[in-house]
Order: C-alpha cells, then sequence, then structure tokens
C-alpha cells in the first residue's frame, strides 16, 4: 500500500485496526468504505455530485459489468486491432458482445498507445486518476506497471476492487490527492478530466505528485472551443439524456486548459491528440497531411493554439514535467466540508430518505425552481428535466424526476401525462415516503401535493416502475426514462 498524507495538513497518516486512517498531527480520521481508504470529506461544491451517486447506484446493481477474463478478451480484441493491417476487415470480424463500445474502447487505446510510445512503464508507479471500474487500470496492468487506482465514487471504487483486487484502490478527490510530493511516475487520466468539478486545482494535484519526467496522460475528454460558451454545453446535455449518467459531468473550456499550460509553460512540454471526428480543420490547413493510420492527429501546444482553440472538440494530453516545479498541497478547507462520506454511502445503503436529506444541504438558489421557466442550469437537467423550449410547455424527465422546495412552500399542483404508448406506473414520493401510485397513459391527471408543516426543505419524487414496483435500471444500451408531460402550477400558501 503507498503511503498516504491528511488532505488537511499534509502529515502521514496511520491506518487504526478500528477501520480507519488518522493523522497523528492534526487528528483527522478517514473512514474506510467498502474496505477501501476513502481520504476525502464531501464538501458544498460537490453536491451535484451527491445526486449523481445517489441516482445512479443502482445502475450497475452492484455487480461490475467487466470480470477480470472480460478485460482480458477486451484488451486482447484491442491489442488484435492496434497489429492489424487492414482496419475495415478487423471491424467486420469484432464479436457481438464487443460491437457496441469498440470503436469507442479501440479509439481511447489506439490514443494510449500513441500517447505512451517510447515510454517503458513496466516497474513505474502510475496513478489511474477516475479509475471508475478499472477498464484502464487493466491496459497498465499488461504493462507491468505499479498501479493506484484512485476513484471519487465509492460504489465504482468497490466494484472496481472486487475485480482488480491485486492493486491499490484508494477514494477521494482528484483536487486533493493524499499522496506525498512526487510520488508517482505518470499519471493516467481516461475520460476522467470532464468529471472534475474544479480542473485547475485538480491538475495542481497531479503536478505535484508526478516527478520530475512524468506526464499526466489524458485521454477522451470534450472541449468547448473558445467562442462557445456554458449554453452549448447545457445544449449537449439537453438534447442527450444519457450524457448526465457520470459524476457530475461537463464539456471543459478549452480555454482552462490553455490558461493553465501557460502559467506553468516554463516547466512543462505539451503534446496533444484529436480524432478525426472531432476535428473542424479547414481542408486547407497542413494538419490534415498528419493524420496517422488510426486516424489520430497530432498536435503542439503553443504552435498548434489556434487551431486547438477553434477547430477541435475533443483532446488527449501528454503534459510532461522538464524541470523542477514547486507546487503546495491543495488542503480541504475545514468550514466548506458538507458531509463525512461513510455516513452519506450508510445513508443510501439503507434507503434513509437520502433525497431528503439532500434537500436540506441545497443551496436556495436551486430550490422552488419553475417548470415554466427558462432557466435550465445543470441542477436542473441533473434533477431530470430538459431546458424549457418555447411554445412547449413541457419537459421529459429521465431516471427520476425530482423536485426540491423551500419548506414554507406549502402546497403544490400538477398535472401529469404519458405521450408514449405504452402505460406508465409511477410512484409519487414526497420526502422520502410513499404517497401515490399512478398509471399514467395520453390523459391528464391533476396531482395535490401537500406538504408537512416543518421547518425542513421538501422533496418530491416521480420515480418509473413496473408491474411489481421494482424501479427500472437505467443504462446506455436500454435507456428506460420517465417520459412525462408535466404542468405545473406553483403556488405559495
Amino acid at each position: 500500500m503507498i503511503n498516504l498524507i491528511c488532505i488537511g495538513c499534509g502529515t502521514s497518516l496511520i491506518k487504526k485496526n478500528a477501520g480507519f486512517y488518522l493523522c497523528p498531527n492534526c487528528q483527522k480520521k478517514y473512514d474506510l468504505i467498502f474496505d477501501i481508504p476513502y481520504i476525502y470529506k464531501f464538501q458544498k461544491h460537490d453536491l451535484l455530485s451527491l445526486i449523481e451517486i445517489y441516482a445512479n447506484k443502482l445502475i450497475h446493481n452492484d455487480v461490475s459489468p467487466f470480470s477480470k477474463i472480460t478485460l482480458k478478451k477486451w484488451h486482447k480484441l484491442l491489442k488484435k486491432g492496434l497489429l492489424s493491417s487492414n482496419r475495415n476487415k478487423t471491424l467486420i470480424n469484432i464479436p457481438d458482445w464487443a460491437s457496441p463500445w469498440y470503436e469507442n474502447r479501440f479509439r481511447e487505446y489506439a490514443i494510449f498507445k500513441t500517447l505512451t510510445q517510447g515510454i517503458n512503464l513496466s516497474n513505474k508507479k502510475i496513478l489511474d486518476v477516475g479509475a471508475g471500474l478499472g477498464f484502464d487500470s487493466y491496459n497498465l496492468i499488461s504493462e507491468k506497471a505499479c498501479i493506484t487506482a484512485f476513484e471519487f465514487s465509492p460504489f465504482l471504487a468497490k466494484l472496481g476492487q472486487q475485480t482488480l483486487s491485486s492493486i491499490n484502490w484508494i477514494g477521494g478527490s482528484a483536487c486533493n490527492l493524499p499522496f506525498k510530493n512526487h510520488s508517482f511516475d505518470y499519471i493516467f487520466c481516461n475520460q476522467t478530466l470532464h468529471h472534475i468539478n474544479d480542473l485547475p486545482n485538480a491538475l495542481k494535484e497531479m503536478l505535484r505528485v508526478l516527478k520530475i519526467g512524468g506526464s499526466i496522460i489524458t485521454i477522451g475528454d470534450s472541449y468547448l472551443s473558445i467562442d462557445k460558451d456554458t449554453n452549448f454545453e447545457l445544449d449537449i446535455f439537453n438534447e442527450h439524456k444519457d450524457v448526465l449518467s457520470g459524476i457530475n459531468e461537463s464539456i471543459i473550456s478549452i480555454k482552462t486548459m490553455t490558461d493553465f499550460f501557460n502559467k506553468y509553460e516554463k516547466y512543462l512540454s505539451i503534446n496533444a491528440v484529436s480524432h478525426v471526428s472531432n476535428s473542424h480543420l479547414p481542408s486547407e490547413s497542413y494538419l490534415n497531411k498528419e493524420i496517422n493510420n488510426f486516424n489520430l492527429i497530432s498536435l503542439n501546444y503553443p504552435e498548434n493554439l489556434k487551431e486547438m482553440q477553434h477547430y477541435f472538440d475533443a483532446f488527449s494530453f501528454k503534459i510532461t514535467i522538464n524541470k523542477k516545479i514547486h507546487i503546495k498541497q491543495n488542503f480541504v478547507n475545514e468550514n466548506s466540508i458538507l458531509i463525512n462520506p461513510k455516513k452519506f454511502i450508510h445513508q443510501i445503503n439503507h434507503n434513509t430518505k437520502i433525497a431528503y436529506k439532500i434537500a436540506q444541504l441545497i443551496p436556495n438558489k436551486f430550490l422552488n425552481y419553475q417548470l415554466l421557466s427558462r432557466e435550465h442550469g445543470k441542477f436542473f437537467l441533473l434533477n431530470g428535466l430538459q431546458k424549457p423550449i418555447l411554445n412547449y410547455p413541457w419537459r421529459q424527465a429521465y431516471k427520476v424526476l425530482r423536485l426540491f422546495y423551500s419548506h414554507n412552500t406549502k402546497k403544490i399542483s400538477f398535472s401529469l401525462s404519458n405521450p408514449q404508448f405504452k402505460t406508465k406506473h409511477i410512484i409519487i414520493k414526497v420526502n422520502g415516503k410513499f404517497t401515490k401510485h399512478i398509471s399514467l397513459k395520453y390523459l391528464w391527471k391533476k396531482i395535490k401535493i401537500t406538504f408537512p408543516q416543518s421547518k425542513k426543505n421538501n422533496v418530491i419524487e416521480f420515480i418509473v416502475s413496473d408491474k411489481n414496483d421494482q424501479y427500472f435500471l437505467i443504462s446506455p444500451l436500454n435507456p428506460v426514462y420517465l417520459n412525462l408531460q408535466i404542468y405545473k402550477k406553483f403556488k405559495k400558501i
């Protein structure tokens, strides 16, 4: 096990038999969750992530889609594709079990091999940030590297460790890495950066724990060009509802990355790779001649800054430290701590009205959303709503629709219908308690909700059920959306 340090003061932690790590200096305790050290405390800016952890807890039903045998088969298949001289023939012969994901997986693997060309990863200390279920960690195992898998979601880390128990699994936030300076030779982040809510601080932390001459390798993140704003991101989320199925996903502004590169330019060298499908280069650009056999385009920063800022919507980066750089550890501010992770996960596992508890943590600006408002922030979308469209006064909810109200809202009226042919059976809960069970098809039904008198905030949840009242699970292959037409008259009494 790699040495862990306190994210409050930087002191080495001591493991206690009672099932936690202790800082001997500031006496902070960090619990084991599912027998994995979780060196973090959820903060106020993690609120959206907590809602998603709760919403997606059942996606894998506590069973990983990857066994070690499956990972081995995938690695063999990707390696075969990389060595193939006939890509079209390879695609024809992809087995059915792999075909839905093969193109994306192969693209990531080709980028991984491109960015690590000439690097011997054998026996190198590698940090896999955002390790998820361990798919990419297995590729690193195949390179005979010494891996520490780092994951924000305790549920994903649990499933990942079940599959790959031979590597170190640590839970926590990329913005507060619990590792000493210069601990790792390389850091890998496959489709990770777009899940991080404070990317500049996370990148600084990665530089801090990286050795001189080492590299941060990021793969497969989407970026906003400098001529697009956050409304473009919200449009993407609105049109593709299953985009928001990870932990607090976002589309990164390329300016965020280039500002970071500029700040540390004299210490770093930066190479980038993008796929042809993510390029909007003018036909006369010389970079069109640089496309390799895997349809990848290589770029360098700052030489290709203009092209990076305007003509690409996805990048993978290799960020190498060339000389000594002094970066202070990013400590967690005690005043910003929201809830203890072990307590939060316990509440989810034991169904203790977690949505009602989250309602008490939500800032006032996120309460009392008007369904007919044109506001469509990410919080609005995460809770199951599409952005408003002119002359179209209803929304489609996905997964579970949640609406949060302040304690002084006494009564709400809804009218609901289901625009699909098949009848939908809907469970309605108020503050985590069963309230109504209704069936919807075509005709509008009026629903009145009266909140209990209390000084606490309230939450209404609309949940799709089957005939046995079991919740449908949501997956990329079989998305089941709570497809409702909703009209709300908002009343304060």
